[in-house]
């Protein structure tokens, strides 16, 4: 059984009922970079790779903010040693 960390219950097809965009445009910025990654997922240090122009915390301290918000999930798969996280809408499609 894979272990996800969801921030807040989910109903699978329905947003978290706490859904809401992201405050800071740091956030929303590294939430479409999630987004664009697709079904196969990103991990910060790929983020961090093909965006030199941010510092490597700038973008790795957002995660944490979309996982909290319910914005974004992690399976529990690796890619090398670094976890990769995917956007909420691809949560059926992972875990079934």
């Amino acid at each position: 059984m894979q272990h996800i960390t969801p921030a807040v219950p989910i109903v699978p097809g329905q947003p978290p009922k706490t859904f809401r965009e992201p405050q800071s445009r740091m956030a929303r910025y590294v939430l479409s970079l999630i987004d664009l990654a697709g079904k196969k997922g990103t991990t910060i240090k790929e983020m961090v790779r093909l965006h030199p122009h941010y510092t490597s915390s700038t973008i790795s301290s957002r995660p944490s903010e979309l996982e909290r918000t319910g914005h974004i999930f992690y399976a529990g798969d690796k890619r090398g040693e670094s976890r990769i996280v995917r956007h909420i809408k691809y949560i059926d499609s992972i875990l079934l």
